[in-house]
């Protein structure tokens, strides 16, 4: 059915973070072909003639961009605690962050009065899943919060960059967040720009902070400035690393197989795969004893 604009409530339009790159191709897609998949509401409990948007929001902020009066919708019968959790449950996890569980949990819970082990049970997660979104809320500054909600930062990227940043200098960390809003920094980048702040001088932080797109260049000109012989000599010391992890694993997986027995066949193909890697090895060492031990 067609429902006029005005006539939703939208009061859980701060549970999903907004995508401004999905949202640009909505609007798109809505003044190309007039339509998308219609949004899903409840009857309002408080309001006689209105309806409480459960999905769709960024469907319904497309359709003011192209002057709309109406969208599709979707009328479910349930209560609006019912049909929160039910969407949860049809959604993929992929679909959420972290921070969209964490102000769905915090709405059951302060909201509409669900105690933790409740909304626990109706979500299909542990109490300790529960409390860590609850504490997730609390933990992230409340400006940081609304970077990622207006799609300025990812929430992968403000949890495991920004947070830390500001607890070390909440005034970088915020003026950082500002200057990079709306550029669409990957996390590959953001992280660039955490390990060059993390690594710098004063000075090397401050233009860090007042100039990212500027010292996101300098940094992979530096990276590109590199001779091959530093690059590749990197990716060797790279790969004799993950050989030394590889090795203590491949010993705790010999004590497991032996204790469990190891059959004929696949003992012979195990003794032939480590007799190619003796001698592969055996014949790196010898070069490395000679013309990199020995050379130093």
């Amino acid at each position: 059915m067609q429902i006029d604009l005005h006539l939703l409530d939208r009061k859980y339009e701060a549970l999903r973070v907004r995508n401004q790159k999905e949202e640009r191709r909505l609007v798109a897609v809505l003044a190309e072909h007039g339509e998308v998949s219609p949004v899903v509401v409840v009857e309002s409990a408080a309001l006689a003639g209105r309806y409480v948007v459960i999905d769709g929001h960024k469907r319904i902020r497309a359709a003011e961009r192209v002057r709309h009066d109406a969208v599709e919708a979707v009328v479910w019968d349930h209560s609006e605690v019912d049909a929160l959790v039910m969407m949860h449950q049809l959604q993929r996890p992929r679909e959420r962050s972290a921070l969209e569980d964490a102000y769905l949990v915090q709405t059951l819970v302060t909201e509409h009065g669900l105690h933790q082990t409740e909304v626990a049970r109706r979500l299909g997660r542990s109490p300790s899943w529960v409390s860590r979104r609850l504490g997730l809320v609390s933990e992230l500054p409340e400006w940081l919060q609304q970077s990622v909600c207006k799609g300025e930062l990812q929430c992968h990227a403000a949890m495991k960059y920004f947070l830390p940043m500001a607890r070390a200098n909440r005034d970088d960390a915020e003026r950082l967040a500002k200057h990079i809003a709306g550029l669409g920094l990957s996390t590959r980048q953001i992280a660039d720009l955490y390990r060059a702040w993390m690594e710098g001088s004063d000075e090397a932080r401050e233009f860090v902070v007042s100039q990212p797109q500027t010292a996101l260049r300098v940094r992979e000109a530096a990276r590109e400035g590199q001779s091959a012989d530093e690059s590749n000599a990197g990716l060797l010391l790279q790969d004799f690393e993950r050989l030394h992890s590889i090795s203590h694993r491949a010993w705790r997986l010999l004590d497991r197989a032996l204790l469990e027995g190891i059959e004929g066949s696949t003992r012979r193909r195990i003794e032939r795969a480590w007799q190619k890697a003796q001698r592969v090895a055996g014949r790196l060492g010898d070069r490395i004893d000679k013309e990199v031990v020995r050379d130093d």
